[in-house]
């Protein structure tokens, strides 16, 4: 059973929890980036489910695909903001 679709405004809340799969369909990348994101250190669960799947805030997530983004070697286009 999967988790519902995004349907909040995150500009309107920065503090909303979203799912790897959730995260990785709104910045156009794979749930394997988050994955990296959180082993390299950039970015850290809030909190978990019921079932233990970690879940995300999303300016952590934003400031994660920004960080991306910046680096020198980085080959990410400007997908979300």
């Amino acid at each position: 059973m999967r988790a519902p679709e995004v349907t909040v405004d995150f500009h309107a809340d920065p503090d909303a929890k979203l799912y790897a799969h959730q995260a990785a369909a709104y910045f156009g990348c794979s749930r394997q980036r988050i994955a990296r994101w959180v082993s390299l250190g950039k970015l850290a669960a809030v909190d978990h489910d019921w079932r233990g799947v970690p879940r995300y805030r999303y300016a952590d997530l934003l400031e994660a695909e920004r960080a991306t983004r910046r680096h020198p070697n980085s080959r990410r286009l400007c997908h979300a903001l």
